[in-house]
């Protein structure tokens, strides 16, 4: 099954997913007193900002009638993130609910997974012109996801020896 979107719009979408992003990055940052996330979510928080620009520009270069299948419901893929992004960001208490630093890599982790895969889908849709700038901006997803990764196992393996004490 395909489904058909008008590139303007998708990458429009996709740039106000990366605002929101880059906002909930910079929450994260006051949520957790551990410099290794507080430093990775401020990286993060620039990056999506980045991405943003970026997606304004491919819209911009795109006729807003101009569509492309797509292999997955990327509208809706995009718009679940926006969604989960706005009720956190929407929660007034500093915390949003977030109990430990696990609770928001969790919550990272989530984000930065339905980017690559949104991305992925769009590598595939878009015209040469730019499909090298969604390739690097899925390789910096990709690498957001390994460093969080790599955080949580030495925030678990950290703990673990606190534990051992």
């Amino acid at each position: 099954m395909e489904f058909w979107f008008s590139v303007h719009d998708i990458a429009l979408l996709a740039a106000e997913v990366e605002s929101k992003g880059a906002e909930f990055y910079g929450r994260l940052t006051s949520v957790t007193e551990d410099k290794r996330v507080t430093d990775l979510c401020s990286f993060f928080a620039e990056q999506e900002r980045q991405h943003e620009s970026a997606f304004r520009s491919m819209a911009e270069g795109h006729d807003s009638t101009e569509s492309r299948p797509y292999s997955v419901d990327i509208r809706k893929m995009l718009e679940t993130s926006l969604g989960k992004l706005s009720d956190f960001l929407s929660d007034p208490s500093p915390r949003a609910g977030l109990v430990d630093v696990f609770e928001v890599l969790s919550l990272a982790e989530d984000l930065e997974t339905t980017s690559i895969k949104v991305y992925t889908n769009m590598l595939q849709a878009y015209t040469e012109t730019f499909s090298h700038i969604i390739g690097r901006l899925l390789e910096e997803e990709r690498e957001h996801l390994r460093s969080i990764h790599k955080l949580q196992h030495e925030i678990r393996a950290t703990n673990g020896a606190m534990d051992a004490d």
